[in-house]
């Protein structure tokens, strides 16, 4: 019989404003569905929602996909009723999608090793440990990092990071469970439907996109400061949630102060559905964010042909046929790279998006090393005793 992996996650599908962590449990499963039997705890509605999901039963294990997802509701969201879910599930494995979140990392840590069957744990702290990251809240943070330490919490739990620069970030502010950090890279999909195809570029502006939960980690006013620097005409179609209510107001008065050549239109949330069309329908993807630990949206646009102009603070590389471009967060260099943008022809830009498609269908094929190193990793968990 498989082994059965519990999986924590504070939200999974049907939602989709939650971003990276979503598609990465949704890799994972599929890949893996066969040889795990993978179940998944979530909350019963999306991010920043208060609506609940449709035809799902709350409090109660749903069929999604062939994937088991138990939707919770507010009342089994405490200490205790996450204690009487643990006790009336069966698992082999928890594997934790955060390091601080309370109800779908540190309840149920704290319940596993202190109150149940010290069956063995993952935690993936999903990117919560760059240097940025750390900024937001950080005497919270800092806080629960000391305690952490000082009470050992996470001794005998196998940590699973996806570059070795997240490594680095973890292993610095928590030294003691260095041996047990692991490098295991997030995995794309199984397979990819959509056709390697793209809307061909008309004479007019440069058709630039963002995409990306309105944050200031997701750094979209750098992209608008650069843009005030241009009197060339441009477009830029902005997606995203908005997270931050007060740094949303702020890029709105940026963007009233940007030449009028610039023509920005912002369209809030998108569904999954549509992204793939979205980014056939651009030049190009500016994403100047703060810190990513994969960044599933380059990967999406890089599928729909469309080049990325990213940060460094994201584990993509530079490929030399401008499929991705990295840069430091310098704004002289991003309107560098933006000046060269404006003065591509569209036979330039169709030669970009060509050699975009090519190194998609080579990530493809390389995908089988990250699965096993995957399975590799997820099997020595599961013979590992827990260890005190």
């Amino acid at each position: 019989m498989n082994k059965k992996i519990l999986c924590f996650v504070p939200f999974y599908l049907p939602g989709s404003r939650s971003g990276g962590p979503v598609r990465s449990i949704k890799n994972f499963s599929e890949h893996f569905d066969s040889k795990f039997q993978i179940m998944i705890f979530c909350n019963n509605h999306d991010l920043g929602e208060k609506k609940l999901y449709k035809n799902i039963t709350s409090d109660a294990w749903n069929d999604l996909e062939g994937v088991r997802v138990f939707y919770a509701s507010k009342k089994t969201l405490t200490f205790f009723g996450i204690l009487k879910f643990l006790r009336s599930t069966d698992y082999d494995l928890i594997y934790l999608n955060s390091f601080f979140s309370q109800y779908f990392s540190i309840y149920p840590l704290v319940l596993e090793k202190f109150f149940r069957n010290k069956k063995p744990i993952i935690l993936n702290p999903r990117g919560e440990f760059s240097s940025f990251a750390l900024s937001i809240k950080p005497i919270k943070k800092q806080t629960f990092i000391k305690f952490s330490i000082l009470s050992r919490l996470y001794k005998g739990i196998d940590i699973q990071v996806t570059t070795i620069s997240e490594k680095e970030d973890f292993v610095k502010k928590i030294g003691y469970v260095a041996e047990r950090v692991f490098v295991a890279p997030d995995l794309l999909p199984k397979s990819f439907k959509h056709d390697f195809s793209y809307s061909k570029r008309i004479k007019g502006p440069l058709r630039i996109v963002y995409i990306s939960r309105i944050v200031p980690i997701k750094n979209l006013d750098f992209l608008l400061t650069i843009l005030t620097n241009f009197k060339n005409r441009i477009d830029l179609k902005i997606y995203g949630p908005v997270e931050d209510e007060g740094y949303f107001q702020k890029c709105k008065l940026m963007i009233k102060k940007l030449p009028e050549c610039i023509n920005v239109k912002f369209f809030g949330h998108i569904e999954n559905k549509y992204v793939h069309k979205i980014f056939q329908e651009s030049d190009v993807f500016f994403f100047p964010s703060r810190g990513e630990s994969f960044g599933y949206v380059i990967l999406e646009s890089i599928f729909a042909g469309t080049p990325v102009i990213t940060s460094n603070f994201t584990p993509w590389i530079n490929d030399k046929n401008n499929a991705i471009t990295t840069l430091d967060l310098d704004e002289n260099k991003w309107i560098k790279e933006l000046e060269k943008w404006v003065t591509y022809s569209n036979e330039d830009i169709e030669s970009i998006r060509i050699s975009t498609f090519k190194f998609a269908k080579n990530l493809m094929k390389n995908n089988k090393k990250s699965v096993q190193l995957n399975n590799d990793f997820f099997c020595k968990s599961l013979k590992n005793p827990y260890r005190r």
